[in-house]
């Protein structure tokens, strides 16, 4: 989920998240430099793994429709 222009004006770090199709972690980075917990690792995995089901259904359903 991309950060709007207010949110990274006040942003200190990011965490990106890449996952496939399938739910598999396919990258994970840190970037800036604050420390982050493995608690809120997990919280940011499990809204990827939600988010990835989201857009793969609306790619697919977008796809079908022209094909």
């Amino acid at each position: 989920m991309d950060p709007s222009y207010r949110e990274e004006l006040v942003m200190k770090g990011r965490l990106t998240v890449t996952m496939n199709v399938h739910g598999d972690i396919c990258t994970v980075q840190k970037g800036g430099g604050i420390g982050i917990r493995s608690s809120e690792i997990m919280r940011c995995l499990r809204i990827a793994s939600t988010k990835v089901l989201e857009i793969t259904s609306s790619l697919k359903k977008a796809v079908s429709i022209h094909f």
